[in-house]
């Protein structure tokens, strides 16, 4: 269903308007509810493909999924260098958390690709342990930076 993801951009959505971002900056979560909505419809119309595995789709995306860690662990990397003591154990441990999520991202491709490979017809699935361990692991680094970071700006020492 799409309750999650829509409900997740109405979250989204409503923090930006409570935080009075620019209103010209809500419009980021249109893609997202776009994608969503066009993608249920198609599915329920018959649109698109049952399963829908198409490589080339999944290789792109992968790529670009590297690209941008790599281009936010070259920005961390720069930024990191110029923080305080305080600062940088806040950056430490948003450093982690990505690290953990591009692990999940690992094991959540093979995990994904496993049904669609003849290689592995007719075999047992791999456990998702590892892949709801380093989610979890992931969030709750990301989670502690942002925490750390509030208490860094309130002037309370970590």
């Amino acid at each position: 269903g799409v309750s999650v993801p829509l409900g997740a951009i109405l979250v989204g959505i409503g923090l930006l308007i409570y935080a009075q971002a620019k209103s010209s900056h809500i419009w980021m979560f249109g893609i997202g509810t776009f994608a969503v909505v066009l993608i249920d419809i198609l599915e329920k119309f018959g649109a698109l493909p049952s399963p829908l595995h198409w490589p080339p789709l999944y290789g792109i995306g992968g790529a670009l999924i590297l690209l941008f860690f790599f281009g936010i662990l070259w920005f961390w990397a720069r930024r990191y260098a110029v923080f305080e003591e305080s600062g940088k154990t806040v950056a430490e441990f948003q450093l982690v958390g990505y690290i953990f999520l591009i692990m999940a991202m690992w094991y959540l491709c093979g995990a994904l690709a496993r049904p669609f490979q003849k290689a592995f017809e007719g075999s047992t699935p791999g456990s998702p342990v590892a892949i709801m361990v380093f989610l979890v692991l992931g969030w709750l680094f990301l989670f502690i930076s942002h925490y750390q970071s509030i208490r860094l700006e309130k002037g309370k020492d970590i």
